[in-house]
């Protein structure tokens, strides 16, 4: 009907947008919700665009099996992740989501589904391009053993240095199998090194907990939800990330009360989905402004400040992630 009424198409899952890019003016906006099936067979998940992570899990789990990469928060659906990249803490080692998919079911801006897999022009064209030359209705997904439980250790620092530093170190011996950092809210730095086995960090750990793997993968939950999230995720160069933390935790600027700001790297050359576009280099950052704004004019203020860092971004060679527009 769109294509023959000459109307845009555009899909739209959990609405987890950072700027209302699951809307579309003078076109139709497609609920992809009731898609959501999963179903396991052969160590993988064939699951439909509109399922979340988290039923994913909960059908793979039981069956001792899970998703290489789970992104943070698991309540966002198959096919909008797949469709920007991607990302968590488990990226340095396995590359992004969009790297661990095997076959996809696409519709095509003519209105055809087609079914493609590594190695074809679709599939390499649909992974991490935003919809842009279609729409993912069905994935296969790569699986891995699930541990039943996992070692958290938290390294705490008060140097920005130190703190990028170990990180780096921590991802070239590639021994986590997560990795993640965070700005915390005293401007101090935490490094969150989770194994599945019995790794120990070279670096002194100031706590480590045990837990299970599904509390563990379901850990973080969206506060506040009622309220504005002008979240900006970005792509730094490993070469610019200190300095544009530096500058970043001495502007003042705030995340909101229940905000954060991850920082946590990862090997670019692991990532084989071609639209989806990075540094220049063999190391990048996530840095991950994750606002909550608790007014109209904190909204305001924030949405402005995530101009000048996008800006920022894109000016040393940066991409801004979720953000088609902001990737030249």
């Amino acid at each position: 009907m769109a294509a023959q009424n000459g109307l845009r198409l555009r899909p739209r899952g959990e609405g987890h947008s950072t700027a209302g890019q699951a809307q579309v003016s003078d076109g139709v906006v497609v609920d992809m919700r009731g898609l959501d099936a999963v179903a396991v067979a052969n160590g993988h998940a064939v699951a439909q665009a509109g399922a979340r992570w988290s039923a994913v899990l909960a059908t793979s789990l039981p069956l001792g099996l899970t998703p290489p990469v789970l992104t943070d928060y698991l309540e966002l659906s198959v096919g909008g992740t797949l469709s920007v990249g991607g990302i968590g803490g488990m990226t340095h080692r396995h590359g992004m989501q969009v790297d661990n998919v095997t076959a996809l079911e696409v519709l095509t801006p003519d209105g055809t589904i087609h079914t493609c897999a590594p190695g074809s022009t679709l599939f390499d064209a649909v992974r991490g391009s935003h919809g842009e030359h279609g729409i993912i209705l069905r994935a296969t997904l790569r699986l891995i053993p699930a541990p039943a439980r996992v070692r958290r250790h938290k390294l705490r620092f008060t140097d920005l240095g130190s703190f990028l530093s170990a990180q780096r170190a921590l991802m070239a011996e590639r021994r986590f199998d997560s990795l993640k950092g965070r700005v915390l809210a005293d401007r101090t730095f935490e490094i969150s090194a989770v194994t599945y086995t019995n790794e120990i960090p070279t670096q002194p750990v100031d706590e480590t907990e045990e837990r299970d793997y599904a509390d563990f993968a379901s850990r973080a939950e969206l506060e506040g939800a009622e309220k504005p999230h002008p979240w900006l995720n970005l792509f730094l160069p490993d070469t610019e990330v200190e300095q544009f933390l530096t500058d970043f935790l001495a502007s003042g600027d705030d995340v909101g009360p229940l905000g954060t700001t991850l920082a946590y790297p990862f090997d670019t050359r692991l990532i084989t989905a071609p639209e989806v576009r990075l540094p220049r280099s063999d190391v990048a950052f996530l840095v991950a402004l994750l606002r909550t704004a608790e007014s109209p004019a904190s909204l305001t203020r924030m949405a402005a400040a995530n101009e000048k860092w996008r800006q920022r971004t894109l000016e040393v060679g940066g991409r801004v992630y979720l953000d088609r527009s902001g990737t030249p």
